[in-house]
Parts: structure tokens; sequence; C-alpha cells
């Protein structure tokens, strides 16, 4: 009898077998252009200038897609946090804290990580 995972966990494994295959396509799109240019060559006798050309294509027409997916996936995680963040204050509960959100130090607690703007301030911590 086999144990039933949790949505957490289903989550988790839904997003990295995305990521995994968002690096996959990646890949693929380089190998899959180099051994084009690499036939084109070989056929035209013109070594190595489209294996060359077609895998720098690879490149940058993979890396633009892992881009573009990897902006849609953040995007989609964004929201669903923001919206499980809601549920929790409509219900009372308070959500738990997010780990990239701003937080500003107590009055005289000088020991808090700083994020780089705050140095632009025209303020000076005393101490």
């Amino acid at each position: 009898m086999t144990k039933a995972r949790s949505d957490k966990e289903n989550e988790a494994t839904s997003a990295l077998w995305r990521i995994s295959g968002m690096g996959g396509e990646l890949a693929g799109s380089i190998v899959g252009m180099l051994f084009i240019g690499w036939l084109i060559d070989n056929w035209a006798n013109t070594s190595p200038r489209w294996t060359i050309i077609l895998s720098v294509l690879g490149l940058v027409g993979g890396g633009y897609n892992f881009a573009r997916q990897a902006v849609r996936l953040q995007r989609k995680t964004a929201r669903e946090t923001a919206e499980r963040a809601r549920v929790l204050r409509e219900r009372g509960e308070v959500p738990a804290p997010d780990l990239f959100e701003r937080t500003t130090p107590e009055e005289g607690d000088h020991d808090e990580f700083r994020w780089p703007d705050d140095f632009d301030d025209d303020r000076r911590v005393e101490g």
C-alpha cells in the first residue's frame, strides 16, 4: 500500500519536472542545430561554417525560449503564492513570511541585513 503524497510534494515534483524539461529543451535546441550544421557542412564541404552558425542560432533560440518559459513560470508561482496568502488572510491565519519581502529593521537593530538601495538613503545609522 502506497502512501498518498501531499499537495506540496506534488507541486514540488511538478515544478522540478517543468524546470528539467526547460533545461532539456535548451540542450536539445543547441545539439539539434549543431547536428544540422554538421550535416550541411559535410554535404557542402564548408566545414565548420554552418556548424558554428547553427550552433549559435540554437543557443540564442533555446536561450530565448528558456527565458520566456522561466518568466512565465515565475509569474504563475507569484500568482499562486499571492492567492494562497489572500486565502489565509481571509481565514484569519497569518501566512509564512515571504523570504524576498523587504522588511524594515526595528529601531536600534543594526545587525539586520540591509538591501543595497538602503545605502542610498541620506539618513545615517548612529551606533
